[in-house]
């Protein structure tokens, strides 16, 4: 038992150092950096309850207090918190904790790389032979270089992501709806990339689109509800600064918004069939007793969602029915609406 005693103080004294550190990290260099916090994720990688415990303790002191003045290390502090949400479900309220502190106080301290995902967003849609070929090239490099530094795509695409990864997990439906508010106001602080350059809030309204749009599909119902709400509120309250570009990637046939609708039509359809399915293996009494509680079943659960659905596109198209009916997909968006 000392043994153990003596483990647990030394894992506390580890936490302890790396928290002191902060003192001289304005001077420290940004290796440094990734290599100090590559020492916290090698100490929570011993599978030990407490030492990830501490660990997760000791990356919220640091972001707390060294947040303002971290740059290469926030790759690290993402992966790791973002291997927390899909591999350890006991330890997801601590480190949401911590992704909840970098999006409320440190999303402009975060590497912004969208060309690293979205190269096409800077460039038009009649780009030439030339410029795909120059692009390959360029995709070619980029991935080499993504190689050198591990894989790092920008620590601003690395926070999506780890939120998205707590929208997803199991543990806790309450932090998952607080992750899909938290992308929503990721989308916020797009708007206020608009005075700097708007390519950029663009892309990062369409990267947080697209995660509420996986979100949307989810198995479950209070979950992909908030995530639908918060996809169609982002396009009617900061799409009067959407780029045409981004309406397209948005609303077309082929884009976010119908991808969702689809997905939705498939869940329906394929819930009614299993809840008349199961109704023919039923009859007398048990077929009451199925009809009496039919009204949390998966199938009307995906029914109410796609209520939900409905009233939202509608919204949205009665909010920029002038700015989409200048666009030319409209008249196929427009049938496929009435196709649904």
């Amino acid at each position: 038992s000392n043994d153990n005693g003596n483990n647990n103080a030394d894992d506390k004294e580890i936490g302890l150092d790396i928290s002191n550190v902060e003192i001289d990290t304005s001077d420290t260099p940004l290796a440094m950096q990734v290599t100090l916090l590559e020492s916290v994720e090698q100490c929570f990688s011993s599978g030990r309850k407490d030492v990830q415990e501490n660990a997760m303790k000791t990356i919220y002191e640091i972001i707390q207090n060294c947040g303002h003045v971290l740059k290469d290390g926030w790759a690290v502090l993402l992966k790791l918190l973002s291997n927390v949400a899909t591999e350890h479900p006991d330890l997801v309220s601590l480190g949401f904790k911590s992704v909840q502190l970098i999006a409320d106080d440190f999303l402009g301290n975060l590497e912004l790389n969208v060309e690293k995902y979205f190269i096409d967003n800077n460039n038009d849609d009649d780009d030439d032979d030339d410029d795909e070929e120059e692009q390959g090239d360029n995709k070619q490099e980029e991935e080499e270089e993504k190689k050198e530094k591990g894989g790092d795509i920008g620590s601003f695409l690395l926070c999506i992501k780890c939120l998205a990864d707590y929208a997803m997990q199991l543990a806790d439906v309450n932090i998952s709806l607080t992750a899909i508010g938290t992308l929503w106001a990721v989308g916020d602080h797009a708007r206020q990339q608009m005075n700097n350059d708007s390519k950029v809030a663009n892309a990062i309204w369409i990267i947080v689109l697209k995660q509420l749009e996986l979100l949307s599909l989810n198995d479950r119902a209070p979950v992909r509800n908030c995530a639908l709400q918060t996809m169609f509120t982002t396009l009617v309250t900061h799409g009067e600064f959407f780029s045409m570009k981004t309406w397209g990637k948005c609303i077309a046939v082929d884009g976010i918004v119908f991808g969702v609708m689809d997905g939705i039509e498939r869940k329906c359809t394929l819930g009614d069939n299993e809840e008349k399915n199961s109704n023919k293996k039923n009859d007398g009494e048990d077929d009451y007793m199925i009809v009496h509680h039919s009204r949390d079943t998966t199938a009307k659960q995906w029914n109410e969602t796609r209520v939900i659905a409905m009233k939202e596109l509608s919204r949205t198209i009665r909010s920029f029915f002038a700015k989409l009916n200048d666009m030319e997909f409209f008249g196929i968006m427009w049938a496929e609406i009435l196709n649904i």
